[in-house]
């Protein structure tokens, strides 16, 4: 992934704040999130004081995949889209289901076939696992 204009330049500035947010919301230290992503705890401080901010987009996907989130979860935060359209019981069954194995994901995609009286083509059980 190339940086070619300054707003991938000013996205991962951004990006840098995120990463140290999300590393405290799960009370990791940078040596935890550099173990997840098979890198040294300097690297992840130089990432998150953007010393290393070309090199830092290939590493998007191994940082998305140790913290648990979509990629697009380093540039904004998920609080904030969440929140415009979900309410706190929904969050609480979005972040049960965010837990769940790719297995456990599958019977609660079986079941909800089942019970959700109308439910738009390809909504359930036809998407890829989170």
């Amino acid at each position: 992934m190339a940086l070619d204009n300054l707003s991938d330049t000013v996205n991962l500035l951004f990006m840098r704040f995120r990463l140290k947010e999300l590393r405290d919301l799960r009370d990791w230290n940078q040596e935890e999130l550099a173990s997840r992503c098979n890198t040294s705890f300097q690297n992840i401080s130089r990432w998150e004081r953007g010393d290393r901010g070309k090199q830092m987009a290939d590493w998007l996907p191994k940082f998305a995949e140790a913290l648990n989130v979509q990629v697009w979860e380093l540039f904004i935060s998920r609080k904030e889209v969440e929140q415009q359209i979900l309410n706190n019981n929904d969050l609480m069954v979005l972040d049960a289901y965010r837990k769940m194995t790719p297995e456990q994901k599958e019977m609660l995609r079986a079941m909800l076939v089942n019970i959700t009286p109308v439910m738009p083509q390809g909504a359930i059980g036809t998407q890829q696992s989170q």
